[in-house]
């Protein structure tokens, strides 16, 4: 990660429920990340399993009975059994939606941006980077979990891919982007366009350099 970017992070994680997941708790934390510089916040809520789970549960108990019981009930915790590892969908996702508005309110940004550097591989980690943050948007909007994953799949083999996305479209076109199992038409042609919007940003960028005197 970018120094200057690790710098200006708060991590917001992980959001208890009941106990700090209300807008005036995050605001206040949101506000405060904001006051000493911050940028950008990473926030995710509490995922349970094993002794972390039971440990963090007494520790809800002790702030109210109420806290443990809405912890039972919102990771489907039933007496002598074992809890879900993260809460529902829903609840994530307004979570999410929360956090969202209310760094946009403070003018800080939810998503961290990924370093890319130099290097004919460059372009699969911009590409990657778009298809992570659609697969983020699609999250927020509650679509189907099938479209959610297929973003994450085909995040997941850009990221990984050994060729350049460049390469594979200027001599294969739609077709060769389309070779990869995870990768079905649709996705094919928005990483199309973001390997063409990546190629003009990198001309321009290089004929400014080579322009200076």
């Amino acid at each position: 990660m970018d120094t200057t970017v690790a710098k200006s992070l708060a991590a917001l994680m992980p959001i208890l429920p009941v106990v700090g997941d209300d807008r005036p708790h995050l605001e206040d934390a949101i506000r405060a990340f904001k006051d000493h510089g911050g940028r950008f916040v990473l926030a995710g809520g509490l995922s349970m399993a094993g002794v972390q789970a039971r440990r963090s549960l007494e520790a809800a108990k002790k702030v109210s009975a109420a806290s443990e019981s809405a912890w039972r009930k919102l990771y489907h915790w039933h007496a002598g059994g074992e809890p879900s590892y993260g809460a529902p969908r829903f609840y994530t996702v307004q979570l999410g939606r929360l956090v969202r508005e209310l760094c946009q309110k403070h003018g800080m940004n939810d998503r961290i941006p990924r370093y890319i550097g130099r290097g004919v591989l460059a372009v699969n980690k911009y590409v990657a980077e778009k298809l992570f943050l659609k697969m983020y948007e699609l999250e927020l909007e509650q679509q189907p979990s099938y479209r959610v994953w297929a973003y994450r799949k085909a995040a997941w083999s850009v990221d990984e891919l050994p060729q350049s996305l460049t390469d594979i479209y200027q001599a294969h076109g739609i077709a060769g982007l389309m070779e990869r199992s995870d990768i079905g038409r649709s996705i094919a042609e928005e990483i199309a366009a973001w390997v063409m919007a990546y190629i003009s940003v990198s001309y321009q960028t290089e004929v400014g350099l080579n322009g200076k005197t």
